[in-house]
């Protein structure tokens, strides 16, 4: 048979284990939390850090590009006066044949 001292402290006993459990799920979800800001943080940074490699493709690209079309207008250019040239000259073109730079 329960006396009365027992059976009062069988509810703050109860109440206890509730704080204790709670107060677990509660450091639990903090911990949780903060791994996932570290995450998330981690994630920032790398994204950060692709961005500006990115950014920088971008740039060698943009460069790559006019040094292209450079190119292109020159060689346009040459080519173009090589036609002017070979229509004024009795000398045939030279346009397509290899040198032998070695010789």
């Amino acid at each position: 048979m329960l006396s009365i001292g027992n059976s009062a402290a069988a509810p703050a006993q109860a109440a206890q284990f509730k704080v204790q459990a709670a107060r677990r799920e509660a450091d639990q979800a903090q911990h949780a939390a903060r791994t996932l800001e570290q995450s998330a943080e981690q994630a920032q940074r790398s994204a950060d850090q692709e961005q500006a490699r990115a950014d920088s493709l971008t740039h060698q690209a943009d460069s790559a590009n006019r040094r292209s079309d450079t190119a292109q207008r020159t060689l346009a250019g040459l080519e173009s006066g090589l036609q002017q040239q070979s229509r004024f000259s009795p000398a045939p073109a030279t346009v397509g044949r290899f040198v032998d730079a070695f010789a």
